[in-house]
């Protein structure tokens, strides 16, 4: 259609098919720019104002040229009115195509401000236990939080966002856990299962100290956080499995080799070996590749991993889930490092911190 439009306003060709490609392209901007206000709760100020202010210029537009069509109608043959449906043609034209490139990049940007990226490795080898992660998205507002054990609960640290605050951590048994972000899975209550509301990464932490556990926890409960998330685990001992929902049940992913990568992707529904994720692709062949398990292994794939951009990578971790220590790395800086003992920090109390703060005595 565009085709048309601009190939009969390039020759000035004002006839009657361009009158009618002209309204028609009108009214598909009226809903397109409609289709978008409809992704108020989802898009920002910013965006709904515009796609307001799109929407009413061109029904402003076509309402002034449904008014005034019968006019220029007779001035067809006038030089005047021709020159009137020049300019009105090129101005429609404008219209819908502004709208349009307006319309993707706005949508294109919300969907970049919302990412939440992770990738993550647990590795067990040469009497290591040893599990990588990297935390990406456009956010700076990183705390973290110390939980010291009570009688009920494992003692526990966990990273995250100011708006986020339960993003991964470990716990004083030496489980880790963290989470994904994924498209929607479809996830559906599983029938004979207890339904379970609240932040589930903190709940298992508390109260789980191995896999097996939390793989329990996962066969007995219906988790919503499933329609949107994955949950990699992994406990001293070396296992390490990832929680999924796909294909109508709850699924638990394992390796039958020394790591086990978990990106943005489900990967029961992963067919022929074909990982749609660079991030996992890169961890993958690095590892492959690694004839020994230590500290720098891990970090070189948090580094190769690492991401620029509007998801950049905020902070990495390195857990030592045998000896209960952290390493924590602040935005692609892996030559400056903060290392945390979780027994001593468990001693200082509850409390929540900033985690750039920890690198401010440097």
């Amino acid at each position: 259609m565009l085709d048309d439009i601009l190939r009969h306003a390039w020759r000035f060709e004002v006839d009657k098919l361009a009158e009618k490609y002209l309204f028609t392209g009108l009214k598909m901007v009226i809903v397109f720019t409609g289709a978008i206000t409809q992704l108020k709760s989802n898009l920002s100020a910013l965006a709904l104002s515009i796609s307001t202010s799109s929407q009413w210029s061109s029904s402003f537009l076509l309402n002034w040229l449904l008014k005034n069509k019968p006019k220029a109608a007779r001035m067809r043959d006038n030089r005047g009115g021709t020159m009137i449906k020049k300019k009105i043609i090129f101005l429609g034209l404008g219209v819908v195509l502004v709208t349009i490139l307006l319309s993707r990049a706005l949508i294109s940007n919300y969907g970049r401000s919302e990412i939440f990226h992770c990738t993550i490795i647990m590795t067990a080898r040469d009497g290591l236990v040893l599990v990588g992660n990297n935390e990406d998205r456009n956010h700076s507002q990183t705390k973290i939080t110390f939980i010291p054990a009570t009688e009920k609960y494992y003692g526990r640290i966990i990273f995250g966002f100011d708006d986020a605050p339960f993003q991964g951590g470990m716990n004083d048994q030496g489980l880790f856990i963290d989470g994904n972000r994924v498209a929607s899975t479809g996830w559906q209550p599983e029938p004979g299962k207890r339904m379970f509301m609240g932040s589930v990464i903190t709940f298992l932490l508390g109260t789980c100290a191995t896999c097996e556990e939390v793989k329990n926890f996962f066969k007995t409960h219906n988790v919503p956080a499933l329609d949107r998330a994955r949950f990699p685990v992994a406990d001293r001992a070396g296992a390490a499995i990832v929680v999924e929902f796909a294909q109508g049940k709850t699924r638990f992913i394992t390796s039958e080799t020394w790591y086990l990568i978990s990106t943005n992707f489900i990967m029961s529904n992963i067919k022929n070996g074909r990982y749609p994720c660079w991030r996992y692709r890169t961890a993958d062949k690095i590892l492959a590749k690694a004839d020994k398990l230590n500290l720098k292994l891990i970090q070189k794939v948090l580094e190769k991993t690492s991401q620029k951009g509007n998801a950049f990578t905020i902070y990495s971790n390195i857990y030592d889930l045998k000896k209960g220590i952290i390493y924590i790395y602040k935005r692609q800086n892996f030559d400056d490092v903060v290392v945390l003992d979780l027994v001593e920090e468990l001693k200082k109390g509850q409390r929540q911190i900033d985690l750039p703060s920890l690198f401010k005595h440097k």
